[in-house]
């Protein structure tokens, strides 16, 4: 099962890069790789039918390459590490690597600095499968960005803040 996973990911990693090939390359070469760290607030509806949803905080670290552009979009792939803490009545927690593709548009009509993003990726960790998320992405500086993001896995929903570095 774990190769499965593990092919799956590469294999979306590889297409996610295939399909950004192509396009235009990143304006500045000199910031093309980023890293970042986030914090996450994350529920997961153990019961649907009953209402028993538990909550718990975590953490998560992160690695892109941004790829080029398409139709005003700027691409990247990221890979990364998410561990939340126990859940509060299960003891249960979630953690595992995870690929995606991210397309994120400026929004230069309200500040240059601000744009918002979507994702599309895999999990293979705990909380194993395809998820996507949304989100905004300001610039603090040239090459310090923070992220308000929300994130659908296959069982967890997650709300997250990161802040990243270009380099």
């Amino acid at each position: 099962m774990f190769k499965q996973k593990l092919l799956l990911g590469a294999l979306l990693l590889t297409s996610t890069a295939a399909f950004a090939a192509p396009a235009a390359p990143a304006a500045n070469k000199s910031h093309n790789l980023y890293v970042g760290v986030g914090l996450s607030h994350n529920r997961v509806d153990f019961e649907p039918f009953k209402g028993d949803v538990e909550t718990a905080g975590g953490m998560q670290v992160f690695a892109g390459l941004k790829t080029g552009q398409r139709n005003g979009f700027d691409l990247a792939v990221e890979a990364g590490y998410m561990d939340t803490a126990d859940f509060s009545h299960t003891n249960t927690d979630f953690s595992g690597i995870w690929f995606s593709g991210v397309g994120k548009r400026t929004i230069s009509e309200v500040d240059n600095r601000l744009a918002l993003l979507g994702r599309v990726g895999v999990d293979l960790g705990d909380d194993d499968g395809i998820f996507m998320g949304v989100g905004a992405e300001f610039k603090l500086a040239p090459a310090v960005f923070v992220r308000g993001e929300y994130v659908a896995k296959d069982i967890s929903q997650s709300y997250q803040l990161n802040a990243g570095f270009e380099f």
